[in-house]
């Protein structure tokens, strides 16, 4: 589950899931989180430093086991990926 600039670190329902980040900058990203239907369900603006950061997603954000997806974008980037998140 890893691209370029991210890096999910857990896929427990039961956890908190961490993703890594590396930013080239101190700016502020917003991470959008969907559903398997594409729907979006909760955005977030997080502001991170240069270098590598851990955005943490509070297990409460999803209701049920299964695939979600993300999107992490900023004034430069923007990053897609996908989590398993089992029961």
């Amino acid at each position: 589950l890893c691209d370029r600039s991210s890096d999910v670190c857990s896929s427990d329902l039961r956890e908190n899931l961490t993703i890594l980040y590396h930013s080239e900058q101190h700016t502020e990203i917003d991470v959008t989180w969907y559903d398997i239907s594409g729907k979006s369900f909760n955005t977030q603006k997080v502001m991170v430093n240069k270098g590598i950061n851990q955005l943490k997603v509070e297990k409460g954000v999803f209701r049920y086991p299964g695939i979600y997806f993300y999107n992490i974008k900023d004034q430069f980037n923007n990053f897609s990926g996908k989590v398993h998140l089992l029961d």
